[in-house]
Parts: C-alpha cells; sequence; structure tokens
C-alpha cells in the first residue's frame, strides 16, 4: 500500500513539475518573442527617421 502511495506522490510531483517547465518555457518564448517585436519596431523607427530625415 505504501508503494502505490509513493508511485502516486511521485506521480503528481512529477506532473507538477512538468507543468511548471511547460509554463517556464511558454513564459521563456513569450518574452523572447517581445523582445524580437521590441527590436524589430526600434529598427522600423530608426529607418523611418533617417529617410524622414534624408527627405528634409
Amino acid at each position: 500500500m505504501g508503494l502505490i502511495v509513493a508511485s502516486g506522490l511521485c506521480l503528481a510531483l512529477w506532473v507538477v513539475l512538468w507543468c511548471f517547465h511547460i509554463a517556464a518555457r511558454d513564459a521563456a518564448m513569450i518574452s523572447f518573442s517581445l523582445f524580437l517585436v521590441a527590436a524589430a519596431v526600434r529598427t522600423v523607427g530608426e529607418q523611418v527617421r533617417q529617410s524622414n530625415s534624408r527627405e528634409g
């Protein structure tokens, strides 16, 4: 009986850690995507500013 309880607890702990792992990976992907979007917006903004200063 103790072996069943122990294996059940191990399985529950593994599931919780797996969920945390997926959440951490998703958070890392979201922050990385936001970083890429911010870099792209900054690059486009600089190009627009340069083209406006050239025309002016």
